[in-house]
């Protein structure tokens, strides 16, 4: 199946979504099955908050990554003017893993740290 939209609460097409599941809401996907000819709502919702367990290890992982080596960043979509600057600086898209790719040095001249992915991780 593909997903043939994602809509975020408070955008259109959420709201009775948002009034069954409140806050716990976190997306509404449309899915289109093309050999069944069918379309599927989904909704992604929390149904759990904990501490992060690791979160100190994928600070060390970042911190071993060379400059030239080449990270993913994540932009949210309505960032059209960090989106330019990314793709100006040679960053590419990688639609499956929804993460610009650069190098590192670049992400930090950027200032991108703090939504620097390694893509080790994924």
């Amino acid at each position: 199946m593909k997903v043939a939209k994602t809509i975020l609460p408070g955008q259109m097409g959420s709201q009775q979504h948002s009034e069954r599941w409140g806050k716990s809401l976190v997306c509404v996907r449309y899915r289109d099955d093309t050999t069944k000819k069918k379309r599927y709502t989904t909704v992604e919702i929390i149904v759990e908050e904990r501490a992060l367990v690791g979160a100190l290890k994928r600070v060390v992982t970042k911190e071993k990554l060379k400059p030239h080596d080449r990270v993913g960043v994540k932009i949210n979509f309505v960032e059209t003017e960090l989106r330019a600057k990314v793709k100006r600086a040679g960053g590419v898209w990688l639609k499956g893993e929804k993460l610009w790719v650069l190098q590192r040095a670049q992400a930090i001249l950027l200032g991108l740290n703090d939504r620097i992915v390694d893509l080790r991780d994924i």
